[in-house]
């Protein structure tokens, strides 16, 4: 329980033997995050860094490969011809937040130019589709490159690419020349607001829905669609209940304030 109140579940996280809400692991790199990029943030304007911030960025990417370097020999390969050695991957490599600063550190430099260096912004962001099929060529090489996921390559190189990959999704969509800003849909609008449910909710969901159709006829891609089913009535509930109310209670406050 002391692990779910501190969020410092995903450290030594042993998912063989406890397995129950294991996808809680990233709320905790979240949670990290949203903990220390303000300490650090203060830091940089207190001693006016800020400018140079990005050679801090530059480090922790660093760091990041050599965390995983001495995780993957130190931890990892001592275990790799054991039973459930995919296990200690998880445990030693995927959950741990310092083994994955990639995709927080790319995101982070996103939002730094766009902030920081907004005649920069508007140059690059004029090239949002070419960010986009950037992505798809250097996501497709990850997939291909990095099939074996407890191999030293995909623990080292893997993490840095897939969060490049995104990286430029993303710029590629917030670029108002792509594609993907100009379109307008009501389908992926809907799933990006509940989005966020789906994920707190849909591990407890799916196990209810299958408990419940165990002694039923039901079977195979019928139990998925369901799943799908019951997984977005569940998460468009805790949208409705919780996140709008909340929203609306943040927005009074800030004008407040």
């Amino acid at each position: 329980l002391w692990k779910f109140l501190t969020f410092t579940q995903n450290i030594g996280l042993n998912s063989k033997d406890f397995g129950a809400f294991s996808h809680a692991w990233s709320l905790c790199v979240e949670e990290h995050f949203y903990f220390f990029i303000p300490v650090v943030l203060i830091i940089l304007q207190y001693f006016k860094l800020t400018e140079k911030s990005l050679w801090l960025v530059l480090a922790l990417f660093i760091v990041s490969f050599i965390l995983r370097i001495y995780s993957y020999s130190h931890y990892y390969l001592p275990k790799e011809a054991n039973e459930f050695a995919s296990m200690y991957w998880f445990k030693y490599i995927y959950y741990p937040t310092y083994n994955r600063l990639d995709s927080l550190i790319t995101g982070v430099t996103i939002a730094f130019v766009y902030q920081y260096y907004p005649g920069f912004w508007k140059r690059i962001t004029r090239y949002g589709n070419y960010f986009f099929a950037l992505s798809v060529l250097i996501l497709t090489g990850a997939f291909i490159l990095f099939r074996d996921q407890d191999s030293f390559g995909t623990t080292v190189f893997g993490f840095p690419v897939v969060a490049l990959g995104y990286g430029f999704l993303v710029l590629g969509a917030v670029s108002p020349s792509s594609f993907l800003y100009k379109w307008n849909s009501k389908t992926t609008t809907f799933f990006a607001t509940i989005s966020y449910a789906i994920y707190l909710s849909h591990k407890g969901i799916i196990h209810l829905t299958t408990t419940y159709l165990t002694n039923s006829r039901v079977e195979g891609y019928l139990v998925l669609l369901i799943c799908i089913l019951t997984c977005t009535i569940g998460a468009v509930l805790l949208n409705q209940a919780i996140e709008k109310p909340f929203m609306r209670l943040r927005r009074k406050f800030i004008a407040v304030k």
